[in-house]
């Protein structure tokens, strides 16, 4: 198990996500923001997100999406089934990697839909993907997202580069292990 999260750990410091199975046989999507953007109390999506919410647009936008809200708010092709995760279960926790995928595992069990496309920023993904899979979610993970960048201005410093986000990861996915959610 060690050996699994020091692997975890360097490739979400070095963004080196592992892609597979195959995207045609994905019966959803489930997209994870990075970051966000504050103008007032108004949160926005961000660069990280708009890449994302793109990178959908251009290549998957006719599967049914789960999408947490940053990235919903930045989709401007949507056709078809989108469902928005807004806010954690319990009020005034913070919405983690763990709770969208539960959410989203919810609303997939309700639809009957077993296997999910999964969409998020490449250091994120490692995690993403270890998560959904512990839930049960058969996953498929595209190529292609290495041109998600780091948002520079996000609120969210450990989001804005690699060094900050370099410095949290290992952290999280540690903790995550101990809680055995991963």
């Amino acid at each position: 198990m060690e050996q699994n999260i020091q692997d975890l750990i360097e490739r979400a410091t070095n963004g080196n996500y592992e892609v597979h199975g195959e995207p045609k046989y994905a019966e959803c999507l489930i997209g994870f923001s990075f970051g966000y953007k504050k103008l007032g109390d108004k949160i926005l999506p961000g660069l990280s997100n708009t890449d994302l919410a793109e990178f959908i647009s251009n290549n998957y936008s006719s599967l049914p999406k789960i999408l947490q809200f940053e990235i919903a708010d930045a989709l401007t092709d949507c056709t078809g089934f989108m469902h928005r995760i807004e806010k954690h279960r319990e009020t005034g926790t913070y919405l983690n990697t763990l709770e969208v995928a539960i959410q989203a595992k919810e609303i997939m069990d309700k639809h009957q839909w077993g296997t999910a496309l999964l969409i998020a920023h490449p250091y994120h993904m490692p995690r993403v993907d270890a998560v959904c899979q512990k839930l049960g979610i058969k996953t498929i993970v595209p190529p292609g997202l290495e041109s998600v960048k780091f948002d520079t201005e996000s609120e969210q410093e450990w989001t804005r580069d690699q060094a900050g986000w370099t410095q949290k990861e290992p952290k999280s996915i540690t903790w995550y292990a101990d809680k055995d959610w991963l």
